[in-house]
């Protein structure tokens, strides 16, 4: 089935982000409002992806933007979102493929503004302008379009790419050098972002050779309406499209408060949310269940933790709470940083993937719902299905310390602490090699997990039991989440070798991104630090299959798997069932069905009669 639902398929990733108006921030009604509780702490980073993009700021962006120009639906199809877009038009021209789109005039932002195609236009100018990447922003998402490199570059002030044709009108030429690409439609979806919220004063104006903005549009004029720590778009949205607006944040205790967007229009099916307000929070495994029992939270997003899962399975036979399971489309790995240090080598890190037992962890963590992984993929995903029974061809890297010390042998991890040869017999306990500059370095990894992280802490021990037999040590922080995420993206000088984290892949299955070679992709898109040559054609022989040549894709995606095995940039471990437990008079909150919670709670009721039963399989 899915299959042939892929032959039409046609994928774009949803980069949302927001804050609404106080003047609605009244005290919530008790019987119109939800807490949603989340084992990843906010970072509060609500304004695309551009800096970042932490799972549950992707909640939130969703939360708050809509009217998107393509939309993902819940039949695993992407589709015009005819809510916002009244008409579409594609040629031909020049060998490139334009998108013309022409918008319905009742579309409009939380402050009760009108959304017009100038804000389109300036969405894809802003997120590919000099500035953003002048400020510390990855300004590649419209890199597909033509013209992009001399707009990104400052060489020009005009997105050739890009044209405005009247209020409600506007197009896109991709590339034809992008095409074909299996997600096609993925290149013509634009978020609508306010200008006069983020670029007070600027406009929007075409010549007739491509848009530009005009005004004191600037790095320093971003830095401020953006990047401010109290004010700035990036944290603080105040004027946003989607079904809701956010109210409140709170920077110490990362905790979002929102309101229905009284604008609204619904999204591309006309749904509206009915639930008034919302607060979303970050929750712990070992308490969150008793937060159910007590009203502090009424929804648990992504629940991991076996342990949690049981109790909750009794607290459901007793009535007291609903579940609702769904297949991770991501996983838990361990993720090197391939361009620092010692774990610049393949050899040591292919040690180290010796040195972990992913049956245990998963075991142990997950206690029965979740599975071992050995590539790059989570079994959410809808092709996992198709090649399941050709991932025993990954030459994977079982718990093995003494393939781990040949491995290690070969990098040249022969000495002691004295510069003799290590033996395994005597005492020495830690490996040596001599290091370009003719000195001896210590076989040291440093590891980064997030605090009260049960998987992560699972991981360092099964690490630190092998790395006592093969002559390694392991120094491990506890970071929150936020700090995390500034060395994973290399916001910061890095100090870690490996990153304990999980991830969930966008609609979009594409690793060219994660794995690209250049520059400009380093950080919050190349996580890995990892420039291999052969993969990257790998990613690209991938996205440039058709989308009806599915099979020739799963040869691809597997050829892409076997280099990923063999470079091993981060360690796979496990993918996981999700449960989302809730108050027994949730109704109609599927997650599963609707691609994130915050996308369900459109459909979702408090109270009344109950929704029809989910009959989602999680089988792998």
């Amino acid at each position: 089935m899915m299959k042939r639902l892929l032959v039409s398929v046609m994928c774009i990733v949803l980069v949302c982000s927001a804050f609404g108006t106080a003047a609605f921030a009244e005290e919530p009604a008790e019987d119109n409002s939800l807490i949603v509780g989340s084992v990843t702490q906010l970072s509060g980073n609500f304004f695309t992806a551009m800096w970042g993009n932490n799972t549950a700021d992707i909640d939130v962006r969703q939360l708050l933007n809509d009217y998107q120009t393509i939309a993902w639906t819940s039949d695993g199809l992407y589709t015009v979102n005819n809510t916002a877009v009244s008409d579409i038009v594609t040629r031909l021209v020049n060998n490139n493929r334009r998108y013309t789109f022409t918008l319905y005039d009742d579309l409009y932002y939380c402050d009760g503004s009108n959304i017009t195609a100038k804000d389109y236009v300036f969405s894809i100018l802003l997120e590919s302008c000099p500035q953003v990447a002048e400020l510390g922003g990855l300004n590649i998402s419209m890199a597909h379009l033509v013209g992009y490199d001399a707009f990104a570059s400052g060489e020009s002030e005009v997105f050739s790419g890009v044209r405005l044709y009247g209020d409600y009108t506007f197009s896109l030429d991709v590339s034809g050098e992008y095409l074909p690409y299996f997600y096609e439609m993925a290149f013509a979806n634009v978020t609508p972002y306010p200008m006069s919220a983020i670029a007070p004063g600027c406009d929007i104006a075409d010549d007739g050779n491509g848009a530009y903005i005009t005004g004191d549009f600037s790095t320093d004029l971003l830095e401020k309406t953006i990047m401010d720590s109290t004010d700035g778009y990036l944290f603080h949205p105040k004027v946003t499209s989607g079904a809701y607006m956010l109210t409140e944040y709170d920077t110490e205790e990362h905790v979002a408060k929102f309101q229905i967007n009284p604008y609204y229009k619904g999204n591309y099916e006309g749904q509206k949310p009915t639930i008034e307000y919302l607060t979303f929070k970050q929750v712990w495994n070992d308490t969150m269940l008793d937060e159910l029992t007590n009203n502090t939270v009424g929804l648990i997003n992504k629940v991991s933790s076996g342990e949690v899962i049981n109790n909750a399975g009794d607290m459901e036979l007793a009535g007291t709470a609903k579940t609702v399971t769904y297949w991770r489309t991501g996983l838990a790995f361990i993720s090197f940083s391939c361009e620092l240090g010692i774990t610049q080598s393949t050899k040591l890190r292919q040690a180290i993937a010796h040195c972990i037992d992913e049956e245990v962890i998963t075991d142990e963590f997950s206690e029965g719902n979740g599975v071992p992984v050995y590539g790059f993929y989570g079994f959410g995903q809808w092709f996992v299905a198709d090649v399941q029974d050709r991932l025993n061809e990954l030459d994977i890297y079982l718990p093995d310390t003494a393939a781990a010390i040949a491995l290690l042998e070969e990098d040249g991890w022969i000495y002691n602490a004295d510069g003799e040869m290590y033996t395994q017999e005597t005492e020495d306990a830690q490996r040596y090699r001599m290091n370009d500059n003719g000195e001896l370095e210590p076989l040291v990894l440093k590891m980064a997990i997030t605090t009260d992280n049960k998987a992560g802490e699972i991981a360092v021990r099964l690490l630190e039991e092998s790395f006592d037999v093969v002559g390694a040590s392991l120094e491990v922080d506890e970071l929150s989440m936020s700090e995390l995420l500034e060395h994973y993206y290399r916001q910061t000088d890095r100090e870690y070798n490996m990153f304990f984290l999980a991830t969930n892949f966008p609609y979009i299955y594409d690793p060219y991104y994660y794995f690209n070679t250049a520059d400009e992709y380093q950080g919050v898109m190349n996580t890995t630090g990892l420039r291999d040559e052969g993969l990257q054609e790998l990613t690209v022989q991938l996205r440039e299959t058709a989308s009806t040549e599915l099979d020739t894709y799963e040869e691809r995606w597997m050829d892409f798997q076997i280099r990923f095995v063999e470079l091993e940039p981060l360690i796979p471990l496990y993918s996981n069932v999700y449960y989302d437990i809730m108050r027994p008079d949730l109704n109609n909150c599927f997650a599963n069905n609707y691609w994130s919670w915050s996308v369900a709670i459109l459909y979702a009721t408090i109270g009344g009669d109950e929704a029809p039963e989910d009959t989602t399989e999680v089988t792998p």
